[in-house]
């Protein structure tokens, strides 16, 4: 069964499930098809994006296809508020695995996993040679606050951070504790490699309360 997303608009007192509009609106998505939240791989020269219409976004648990960004381009002031564990498929390709953008944006995590996927693609080489790791992981490009966001077992670099304005990240685990040992591809290697915790290019960002599981430093700037 595909992707479902949801908009659930409020308009003068009524209640209604319709297409997103600029009104202020719930989007809840939920396990299926992602269907334009999507962008397809190079492999298909069909790119889905859409501009979320909705203020609030809510994200329940579900997988994401592979070969696929889940990709959030958010209307200023938006909070998103993630309800469950978010997977990937697994597929060699450059990535990245999500992307969010926008101003002012309210990004809650809750404690909730996301899953890289990342025994899959460790060889010991990183993205010095090997398979091609999907990277970033998380491409984040908001200003505002992201919180409590736990990412476990990415292919590659994790975070990229880059704000147009004043950002907050905290909260954040990042836990490659899993590529710390040889696996059946790396020749007696730690699995995993270049798994860069924060890779920053911004100004006015803070990064703090956070916590870093991997094989190389935790924040490169």
């Amino acid at each position: 069964m595909g992707s479902q997303v949801t908009n659930i608009c409020y308009k003068k007192g009524k209640l209604g499930i319709s297409a997103a509009t600029k009104y202020s609106c719930v989007q809840i998505i939920r396990s299926g098809s992602l269907c334009s939240l999507l962008h397809r791989s190079a492999r298909s020269p069909r790119r889905h994006h859409r501009r979320v219409q909705c203020t609030t976004v809510n994200i329940d648990a579900f997988t994401v296809p592979a070969g696929q960004t889940f990709n959030l381009d958010l209307l200023e002031g938006t909070t998103v508020n993630v309800l469950g564990e978010i997977q990937f498929g697994n597929l060699s390709w450059a990535g990245p695995l999500f992307e969010v953008k926008g101003t002012n944006v309210t990004f809650n995590g809750n404690g909730q996993i996301w899953d890289g996927g990342g025994p899959f693609y460790w060889d010991g080489l990183g993205t010095n040679g090997g398979v091609t790791k999907p990277r970033p992981m998380m491409k984040i490009e908001i200003s505002g606050t992201l919180s409590d966001v736990h990412v476990v077992n990415a292919p590659a670099q994790c975070f990229s951070l880059t704000n147009p304005g004043p950002l907050v990240v905290s909260g954040i685990i990042v836990d490659d504790s899993q590529g710390n040992y040889p696996n059946a591809n790396s020749n007696g290697l730690p699995a995993g490699h270049n798994t860069d915790g924060f890779d920053v290019s911004g100004n006015d960002l803070v990064v703090e309360k956070s916590v870093v599981i991997n094989q190389v430093p935790g924040i490169i700037s």
